[in-house]
């Protein structure tokens, strides 16, 4: 009982300071820098049982990223910030596992009470220990209090989601679902931000409504997974057409309207919105193919001209003309021709990218991991529903559009997948107290 209330305690501690930054080499958070510092200890002692809960594969593979980033950050003589940069984040893939596998091994509600810590965090970096990209703007004595465009859900998301994420079993569904609802309308109400967001809360209240607390029905999901993603891919696309007739209407807000406008200059079909909006995605992909085995290097330059090719391909004039007048901006600004970074929004590409051939699997390994749980064991821990069916939403479009950030909470969410996989597989055994719990509301 004691080593229970300790995980409890501990698990909301590490919430609490997991938003909260500090200046260190980069930007870190309080917690991570605690996870950095403890995980090889924990690793050694717990190896045992990492290996018989079947965490070794992800373990290792995120060693393998570590190592990439050093090797291809020598061939690539990339900065020695950026390699720092990289290996804390190839680095987290390894530490957070480890570490939180520790914890939720002893109590597996112990969940709950970091993702209230979460909430809680977040809202304390309005004030203080503001991120990376939060503190430089401050810093150069920019708004930022209310200011970005996914304040809201940045900040008060994890406070509206504490129904449906922490205490999913105890709140009726109708409560949980409109709360965790409220910061993305909100958001594509009032800004150009959030489409992706909004695709993937549908899905997660697709699971959510359709399962209505019920471990019966968490079985049926998985049984007629194929079913589902059918009917719930129709839903995106009804929305979709909604969205496009509202900017044909001028229905939008502006900044909404514009980014439409500009996304749908070279036609309206999948392909052309998703070239448009996740252009990165395909540049990133011509950077992997060109150096598949070395990679570039954590953050490397665009000195290859791959975004210049990619927009004189697939781009249209005005595209193109303003990267030639940011390009000669910067060469006249610093004396000598500017690179743009090279743009990487993927996690899969950017590995690969960033590590090399090293990096390459671990997203691949994630990825199958996902379908695996959704298809065999997603009723393995029914508490646990409402938190899997907003992660893995989220997982499946960041794993291929979106950039690697937030490292703890990736990290916890790769836990939580692995953690779901070992309990479906009898490696580590549902409480008797979270199993009748699950059946008093399966009725």
């Amino acid at each position: 009982m004691k080593n229970n209330h300790q995980s409890l305690a501990i698990m909301f501690f590490l919430g609490l300071f997991s938003e909260t930054h500090i200046r260190f080499v980069g930007s870190i958070g309080i917690s991570e820098l605690l996870l950095f510092l403890s995980a090889p200890v924990v690793f050694m002692i717990d190896y045992r049982v990492l290996k018989r809960d079947g965490f070794m594969p992800v373990i290792v593979l995120a060693i393998l990223s570590c190592i990439g980033c050093i090797i291809s950050s020598l061939h690539n003589n990339t900065h020695p910030q950026l390699l720092y940069r990289g290996f804390a984040s190839a680095y987290s893939l390894f530490a957070v596992p480890v570490v939180f596998h520790h914890f939720l091994r002893r109590n597996l509600n112990s969940l709950r009470w970091y993702i209230i810590g979460v909430s809680i965090s977040a809202i304390i970096t309005i004030f203080a220990f503001r991120n990376g990209v939060e503190a430089i703007t401050f810093e150069k004595g920019g708004e930022v209090i209310g200011s970005g465009e996914l304040f809201v859900v940045r900040h008060f998301g994890m406070l509206f989601s504490l129904a449906l994420l922490a205490f999913y079993m105890q709140c009726p569904t109708l409560v949980s679902v409109g709360l965790f609802s409220l910061p993305f309308i909100y958001t594509i109400l009032t800004t150009s931000s959030g489409r992706s967001g909004v695709l993937t809360m549908v899905m997660t209240l697709f699971m959510v409504i359709f399962v209505h607390r019920r471990w019966s029905r968490i079985t049926r999901l998985k049984k007629h997974l194929l079913t589902l993603i059918v009917i719930g891919g129709s839903w995106a696309g009804i929305l979709s057409m909604g969205y496009k007739y509202a900017a044909q209407e001028g229905m939008l807000n502006e900044k909404a309207q514009q980014k439409y406008e500009a996304q749908t200059k070279k036609g309206s079909g999948p392909l052309a919105l998703l070239m448009s909006g996740r252009g990165e995605f395909f540049v990133g992909l011509m950077a992997a193919f060109d150096e598949p085995f070395w990679g570039h290097g954590p953050w490397p330059l665009d000195t290859k001209g791959y975004y210049r090719d990619f927009l004189r391909d697939y781009g249209d004039y005005d595209d193109y003309r303003r990267y030639e007048d940011y390009q000669n901006y910067l060469a006249m600004a610093s004396g000598s021709f500017g690179y743009h970074a090279l743009p990487v929004h993927s996690m899969i590409i950017g590995n690969w990218v960033f590590f090399g051939i090293l990096g390459f699997p671990y997203w691949i390994y994630i990825l199958l991991r996902i379908i695996y749980l959704l298809r065999r064991y997603i009723d393995a821990i029914p508490q646990w529903f409402g938190y899997l069916s907003f992660i893995i939403p989220s997982l499946l479009w960041n794993i291929f559009f979106s950039p690697f950030g937030a490292r703890m909470s990736m990290g916890v969410s790769i836990t939580a997948i692995m953690m779901a996989i070992a309990v479906g597989e009898k490696r580590i055994l549902l409480p008797e107290s979270m199993y009748w719990e699950a059946m008093k509301y399966d009725k």
